[in-house]
Parts: structure tokens; C-alpha cells; sequence
């Protein structure tokens, strides 16, 4: 993704927005900033900002309940030359599954609907498209379906792991547990079997990876083995992923959901590896991240081309280059009670601006609020190595 504004000129912006108010209203017209009381993710590489409203039912942030509830999806798509965030229409679609018809949330976009991720007991419509339809699992069974017709997939699906809408794929587990992808192209649609004789408990595609890569976990059939991290690349025979010899000993490791890295160490020191090289970053991010318990994946934010992984404090936000372990910065305009700062999403919009929502609560005076962060080269690169986060006061990030 690319900015053709300058850096110098994205600052001023963002400094502009924070003397004033958000300048979205029904009229449709482009706003500086997306309403707030949203919590945004991409749908792809460039694509549609979608906003899931906070606050919302059930315990996943960026899903709707079905039926649709009340509160209304938003949407926007991000104009790089006008700097404006351009609102998206949104409405409900009925989707003709075979004895049903399903109303879902999607945003109209010019090339047809991006979906919202939404679930109930029995079905579940994936965040995304594939060439304008739904991805749906509905009681082990998966569609694709748009406003005309469903067009079943596959049978026995036990868990969908990660959809590519650039290349029109779906990684999906079988009830035997084997790793399979729905490889349709338009032409000639089919599922391609990656691992027929392993029990997948954890999948996903590895962004703007220049192979195409599949990172994927293996249980073992003894309730006491270890789980094995594999990757393939061009469908191709599995391959063990390659820890150096300092991570062996670490307390901790979780790989990082959308790449082929690995954040290993604790609270104090962590360091990220490519499991492909076993290379390692020298970059220690102790101190923005507390490791979780009984996990060894992490949802973080990630920018949509995988090229980048995002933490914050109550000062930074900090932007660290998962290729050359370069370590940037951007000021965290958030507002901040009592020392603390809570982000409940971050989104990145391009690599050099992510856009930051809060919940209602008492660091926002109960007002949902929308900020943005810019990166700047005036910003030192590197913390001092000494400026450790004091975890009493610095809310590690949350996985979304």
C-alpha cells in the first residue's frame, strides 16, 4: 500500500483532526475520519474498512449476531490522494442456501459486496468474498453464495481457517482432520488436498508472502504430544518450521496469525523469528506484549500485505518491519486516563497510518472515540533500552 501524500502533510492532517470533530454525517459526503463507536478492520489489501459497533453481542469483536441487530454496520474506503475516507452504502442480502434464506450485512463496493463476519448458533458468514459472494458454514457444510444461488463447496468442514479473496481461495479442515483448499479460479474450481494423513487444529495464509504460503499446526494423536508448526509453500510437501536455538529455551511462543513469524521470550524480552529461516529479528519488544497462557497463536495487528506487526503504550505507536526488523514510531494521540491507555482495535489503513478506536469508558469520558497515528521520521527509531514498559501501569494489547 502506498501513501502519495508526503509524511510531513499526513502529520498536519492528523494533528487537524484532533482540533476537530469527526465530519461524518448521513449525508454520505467524505469524512477526515470513520464515525466513531466502530471497531474497523480491512476486508483485503486496499479494500473496504469495515466497522463492527461498539458495543455489540457476544464475545467476538468483529462479528454480528444473526439475525442482523439494530446497530447499523459502517463502512468506508480510504482515498490516499484526497486524504478523506469515502463512506461505503451497507445494507442486508439475502442469500438462498438450500432451505433457508439468510440475511446478512455486506458494503457495496464497485466491484459487488464485501461481507461483514456474522454467526449464529448454526451458521457462520466469514469477514470478506470471493469474487463478490459469501463464504458460509452451515452445519458442516460450506458455501459460497451471492443474492441468486449457493454453490456448495464441500461437506464434513470442521473449521474454516483463513479465506484469500486476491487469489480465491479457502483454507478449510475436513472431519478427518486433513488441511484442505478450495482452489477456485473461475475456471477450473476444485479442492486441492494439502495434508491428508495429519489432525490441523490451527491454519492460515501468510499475507504478501512471495510464494504462496500456508503456515499450519499439527496435533498429535497422543493427548501428550506436542504440536507441530509446519508450513507449505505453492502447495507443496509440508516443511517443518525452523526455530533458531535461542527460542528452544524460551518461556514463551506464539505465531502470529497472517505470517510466518514467531514472537518468542517473555514479558520483559521478546524477540520475533521467521519459521521459514529460523532468522531473528534484533529487535527486542519486551514490555508491549504479555504473553497469554495455554496459546501458542496470537491475533495481532498486522498490516494486510503481512509486512508489518503493531504494538502501543500510553506514548507510541510502534511499527515493527517483520522483513528488516526496522523499528518505527508514531506519536499515540488516544486519549490516556490515569496512566493507562486501552486501544480496542487498531487498524491500518496504509503503513503509515492506523486508525485507533476506544470503547466507551471512563479513559474516553464514556464517548466512543476514533483517533489516528502517523508515522513520522522526526521520531526516534529505537527505545532506549533502559525505557522498559512498567506492565503495572501499561495495558499489554489485546488480541483481536
Amino acid at each position: 500500500m502506498c501513501n502519495t501524500f508526503t509524511k510531513t502533510a499526513a502529520v498536519l492532517l492528523c494533528g487537524l483532526l484532533l482540533l476537530l470533530p469527526v465530519l461524518l454525517c448521513g449525508c454520505g459526503e467524505p469524512a477526515l475520519l470513520p464515525t466513531g463507536g466502530y471497531d474497523y478492520r480491512m476486508s483485503s489489501e486496499g479494500g473496504a474498512i469495515l466497522g463492527y459497533p461498539i458495543p455489540r453481542k457476544g464475545t467476538n469483536p468483529y462479528c454480528y449476531s444473526l439475525p442482523p441487530t439494530d446497530a447499523a454496520p459502517a463502512a468506508f474506503v480510504f482515498d490516499a490522494d484526497k486524504m478523506e475516507y469515502a463512506p461505503l452504502p451497507t445494507a442486508n442480502i439475502d442469500l438462498p442456501l438450500p432451505g433457508q434464506t439468510l440475511s446478512v450485512p455486506c458494503a457495496v463496493t464497485e466491484d459487488g459486496c464485501t461481507f461483514f463476519a456474522s454467526a449464529d448458533d448454526t451458521v457462520t458468514v466469514y469477514q470478506g468474498d470471493l469474487d463478490g459472494k459469501a463464504v458460509v458454514l452451515r452445519d458442516g457444510t460450506l458455501y459460497l453464495s451471492d443474492s441468486t444461488a449457493a454453490h456448495t463447496i464441500a461437506d464434513h468442514v470442521r473449521a474454516v481457517w483463513d479465506i484469500d479473496p486476491n487469489s480465491c481461495r479457502i483454507l478449510f479442515s475436513g472431519d478427518d482432520g486433513g488441511l484442505y483448499e478450495y482452489c477456485g479460479d473461475g475456471e477450473e474450481a476444485g479442492i486441492c488436498l494439502l495434508s491428508g494423513e495429519m489432525t490441523v487444529t490451527d491454519a492460515w495464509y501468510v499475507c504478501g508472502a512471495d510464494l504462496h504460503t500456508v503456515v499450519f499446526r499439527e496435533q498429535p494423536s497422543t493427548p501428550d504430544g506436542i504440536a507441530t508448526w509446519y508450513y507449505t509453500e505453492d502447495s507443496g510437501a509440508p516443511i517443518p518450521a525452523c526455530p533458531p536455538e535461542t527460542a528452544l529455551d524460551s518461556a514463551h511462543t506464539v505465531h502470529v496469525r497472517g505470517t510466518a513469524c514467531v514472537l518468542t521470550g517473555d514479558d520483559d524480552s521478546a524477540y520475533f523469528y521467521d519459521i521459514r529461516s529460523g532468522g531473528i529479528l534484533d529487535m527486542d519488544m519486551g514490555g508491549l506484549y504479555r504473553f497469554p497462557q495455554n496459546t501458542d497463536t496470537a491475533a495481532l495487528t498486522v498490516s494486510p500485505d503481512g509486512r508489518f506487526v503493531y504494538f502501543y503504550d500510553i506514548d507510541f505507536i510502534y511499527r515493527l518491519n517483520l522483513e528488516s526488523g526496522n523499528l518505527d514510531l508514531a506519536y499515540n494521540e488516544a486519549p490516556v486516563f490515569e496512566g493507562s491507555c486501552i486501544l480496542s482495535s487498531m487498524t491500518p489503513v496504509t503503513d503509515e497510518i492506523v486508525l485507533l478506536s476506544q470503547a466507551a469508558n471512563e479513559y474516553t469520558e464514556y464517548v466512543p472515540t476514533m483517533t489516528c497515528a502517523v508515522f513520522d521520521e522526526d521520531i526516534p527509531e529505537v527505545r532506549h533500552e533502559d525505557d522498559k514498559i512498567d506492565l503495572d501501569y501499561h495495558p499489554w494489547q489485546t488480541d483481536h
